[in-house]
């Protein structure tokens, strides 16, 4: 269904009045997306993001200086409260290349903080060697010594093709347990793998944005008659706003043009925007191009075509244009020579211009 000239109008009219002047008015009341914490990290960046945020306000002897009380409000958060004794907990960060670890002398917590990174080969299983390494006296029973807590946001288990338990029981979407199945395994770090048949230990599924999301609001409502907090309900309302844009992807109090189109009541004039959006998409390419071709042929007013000792660049055209935009034809080799000495040319991913070459002619 295409639309007329007198539609485009419309449909513009109501993009510029319902969204650019909401979005106007809002911006003047102070209502903004900024987030100091997402300015400087993206808000999936496990590692310099959550991992280092958490740890610096579970660990006990942290700088917070309130010990162990943010660690008690996570653990509960993430169903581990009764598992560690708060009085001699440890917590750990990238030791033994696990994201966090949290431990009291006999029991143990593995965190895999995993929200995009994917699962590396015999990852869980390896971690596990290192703990046991590491923690635990070999002669000691192991059932119920390690929690693994599988902390993710998109996925609820790691994926088969990397053998992540390896050694152990298939893990499905009802597991609650690693149930070691094998006398012994070579992990991929040439370490063996040895424990007692139907060792158990407990695997948590914890949903990213939501248990550290009750997390935040508990060390908030925490700190909220403490003096001199501040600082620290800031951090912890700064880390709140990235779980909420983990969590929901219509995050921005700025109206986006799709946004406004779901919220259209009128089902008719919502497939008239769909449509309006598409024929727009369809066209950007040929704007592109046509833009790319005027300032260019702009810039280089004296084009003289570029050809090689065996083979000429196509000419430089507003369709070539439109080509290396879209990755379609052979938009390779379109190019030209300019001031007798230079070229200029679309190359397979890029732009390449220079001195021409010895055995190039124009």
């Amino acid at each position: 269904m295409k639309q007329s000239k007198d539609d485009y109008i419309n449909l513009l009219e109501i993009y510029n009045k319902h969204i650019i002047e909401s979005n106007t008015v809002k911006k003047r009341n102070g209502l903004h997306d900024y987030s100091l914490i997402n300015a400087l990290l993206k808000k999936t960046d496990e590692v310099h993001l959550h991992s280092n945020f958490i740890y610096s306000m579970i660990n006990p002897e942290g700088s917070h200086y309130y010990g162990n009380k943010f660690l008690e409000f996570f653990l509960e958060s993430i169903n581990e409260k009764d598992f560690i004794n708060l009085d001699n907990a440890r917590v750990h960060k990238e030791k033994g290349k696990i994201d966090l670890l949290i431990e009291d002398g006999e029991n143990i917590i593995i965190i895999e903080n995993k929200l995009k990174a994917k699962d590396q080969k015999h990852q869980i299983s390896r971690y596990i060697k290192y703990v046991l390494d590491e923690y635990i006296e070999e002669d000691n029973e192991l059932s119920g010594k390690i929690n693994i807590v599988y902390l993710s946001e998109y996925k609820k288990l790691p994926t088969s093709d990397k053998q992540s338990t390896i050694g152990f029981d298939e893990l499905n979407d009802k597991s609650k347990k690693l149930i070691w199945k094998n006398k012994k395994v070579e992990l991929c770090n040439k370490k063996i793998l040895n424990l007692p048949n139907n060792t158990e230990f407990t695997f948590n599924r914890v949903k990213h944005s939501e248990n550290l999301y009750e997390w935040t609001n508990k060390s908030i409502n925490y700190l909220a008659d403490k003096p001199n907090n501040e600082s620290l309900v800031y951090a912890f309302k700064e880390y709140r706003l990235i779980l909420e844009r983990l969590k929901n992807n219509n995050w921005r109090k700025m109206m986006s043009l799709d946004e406004y189109t779901l919220k259209l009541p009128d089902d008719k004039k919502q497939k008239e925007m769909y449509v309006f959006m598409c024929e727009a998409n369809e066209k950007l390419n040929d704007y592109l191009a046509k833009k790319l071709y005027k300032e260019i042929i702009q810039l280089f007013p004296d084009r003289e075509k570029l050809t090689l000792v065996n083979k000429s660049f196509n000419e430089f055209t507003e369709n070539s244009c439109k080509k290396w935009f879209m990755k379609q034809g052979n938009y390779r080799d379109i190019g030209f020579v300019f001031n007798k000495k230079y070229y200029f040319a679309l190359g397979k991913d890029n732009i390449a211009y220079g001195l021409i070459y010895k055995g190039w002619n124009i």
